[in-house]
C-alpha cells in the first residue's frame, strides 16, 4: 500500500520540481519588469512620450512565459497528451519564456 503512494507521488514531485526550476528565470525578472512598466505608464500620464510604448513591452515581457506555458497547457488539454510530457512541455515554454523575459529586464537594466 505504502509503495503504491510513493509510485504515485514520485511523478507529481518531478513534475513540481521541473517547474519551480524553470521558473526561476522568470522570478528573477517579473518583479522589475512589472514595477519599472507600470511605473514608466503611469509617468506619462497622457503626454504621448515614448515611455508608454515601453512601460506596455515591460509588462508584455513580463507575463510572457506564463501565457506560452498557458497555452500550451491548454493546447495540451485539447489535445489530450499524456500529463507528463505536457507539464514538461509547459516547463519548457516558461523556462525559455523566462529567459527572454530575463534577458530583456538585464538588456534594459544596462541602458
Amino acid at each position: 500500500m505504502n509503495a503504491q503512494v510513493h509510485e504515485r507521488a514520485r511523478p507529481v514531485l518531478t513534475s513540481l520540481v521541473i517547474v519551480t526550476l524553470a521558473a526561476v528565470p522568470w522570478i528573477v525578472a517579473v518583479l522589475p519588469l512589472t514595477f519599472n512598466g507600470m511605473q514608466r505608464v503611469e509617468e506619462s500620464g497622457g503626454t504621448g512620450t515614448g515611455s508608454v510604448g515601453l512601460g506596455i513591452t515591460m509588462l508584455a515581457f513580463a507575463a510572457l512565459p506564463l501565457v506560452a506555458s498557458a497555452l500550451v497547457l491548454t493546447y495540451g488539454l485539447t489535445a489530450r497528451m499524456e500529463v507528463h510530457r505536457m507539464v514538461q512541455i509547459a516547463a519548457a515554454a516558461l523556462f525559455f519564456g523566462g529567459l527572454v523575459s530575463f534577458l530583456f529586464a538585464v538588456l534594459l537594466a544596462m541602458a
